[in-house]
């Protein structure tokens, strides 16, 4: 079973999930497979389910399922004086600029009208984490990025006004694979998510 993501899969979830699914359904291996744009792939047969924390374009096709929300937090350079803080605002980056990765981004909207902060778009989470480590922005992301992308220049913050992400797992509608829906399950009870699809 092929499997998706962009950015962080589910963090410090991913490698425990991996692991726990190999031993209890040896019959079914799964790769995981980063992509610039998993919804896309998903949907053009390359792999056989997503993990997400965008939603998927209305009429795509695809089944989708809430699995858990994550915090979001403040990417900063190590030197920067919001590094010494123990968490921050939103109110305090509006003044700088902020780098959206054009393969997961979750950060617009987050500002009301009249205080958003210049934005500025990178290919990818690489080019990402220079631009903050380097002090030419700062970002935000979900708490899975701290866990998948530590930096030395980079300082990960609790951002404490700003809305969690919802991480989900989307599939074609006529699953590609046998397995979806007990992977599903498998995804669902490690995560603690509720309401399990039937």
């Amino acid at each position: 079973m092929r499997i998706g993501f962009a950015w962080a899969a589910l963090g410090d979830r991913t490698v425990p999930l991996l692991r726990t699914w190999r031993e209890e359904h040896p019959e079914t291996p799964v790769r995981v497979h980063r992509s610039e744009d998993p919804e896309a792939a998903l949907r053009r047969g390359e792999i056989d389910a997503a993990l997400l924390r965008t939603v998927p374009v209305a009429g795509a096709g695809l089944e989708v399922q809430p699995l858990y929300e994550e915090g979001r937090l403040a990417a900063v350079p190590e030197d920067d004086p919001l590094a010494r803080l123990s968490a921050v605002r939103l109110a305090d980056l509006a003044d700088r600029p902020v780098v959206l990765c054009a393969t997961a981004a979750t950060t617009t909207g987050l500002w009301p009208d009249g205080r958003r902060p210049r934005t500025f778009e990178v290919a990818n989470v690489d080019e990402w984490l220079t631009v903050i480590a380097t002090g030419e922005a700062v970002g935000v992301t979900a708490e899975a990025t701290e866990h998948s992308h530590p930096h030395p220049g980079v300082r990960y913050l609790p951002l404490v006004d700003a809305p969690p992400v919802a991480v989900r797992m989307a599939w074609p509608r006529i699953p590609t694979h046998p397995a979806t829906l007990t992977f599903l399950r498998h995804v669902r009870d490690l995560t603690g998510a509720e309401d399990l699809r039937p």
